[in-house]
């Protein structure tokens, strides 16, 4: 999530604002959507390493169990597009960086606190746990840490999987809007 959150929307707004190199890019005969792909593309690929890393380390310390570690490595993708597509959709129109600072201050680190991350979500009052579990970090943390364990069921995998999905085919869908209206006024 905070890979997807300061590669998708942190680099947005420096690209599309102060550094330039998104009306640099616009110049040429790359369309917005082209430019978006790219970043994207980006994105996912620091999403990989730096998963990839995480599961090195936790093979290394015996962690996970099995070959199923390996399955993370989509899941994690996936979250992290979950977060990085409607980011950069919204960060794209942002003239400044501080909006961006209050949301990770005010959105994203919530967000760890109540999505299962650091404890778990039984401890919350029932109210609490049904607003958690529609966080979607709270579904990906659920589904790395399944298929990391091999806990994993195939409904889990596709319900979780296609929240996930959902949620960064729509942030894609927005962020073609939103790079065009910003790129081609």
């Amino acid at each position: 999530m905070q890979t997807g959150f300061i590669e998708g929307g942190g680099r947005v707004v420096a690209a599309a604002g102060w550094q330039g190199s998104y009306r640099s890019a616009a110049t040429t005969p790359l369309e917005p959507a082209e430019i978006m792909a790219g970043h994207l593309l980006f994105v996912a690929f620091r999403l990989l390493t730096s998963n990839a890393a995480f599961v090195v380390v936790m093979a290394a310390f015996g962690v996970s169990k099995g070959w199923w570690v390996i399955a993370t490595l989509p899941a994690a993708l996936l979250t992290g597009l979950a977060f990085a597509t409607p980011i950069a959709a919204w960060a794209v129109g942002l003239r400044s960086p501080s909006k961006m600072n209050s949301a990770f201050r005010f959105v994203l680190m919530p967000m760890y606190m109540f999505s299962g991350t650091f404890f778990a979500l039984d401890q919350l009052p029932h109210w609490l746990r049904v607003a958690a579990n529609a966080l979607p970090l709270t579904q990906g943390v659920e589904l790395c840490r399944s298929l990391s364990l091999g806990s994993a069921t195939s409904l889990e995998v596709l319900g979780r999987g296609a929240y996930l999905l959902a949620l960064a085919i729509g942030g894609i869908a927005v962020a073609r809007l939103t790079y065009r209206r910003r790129l081609h006024p």
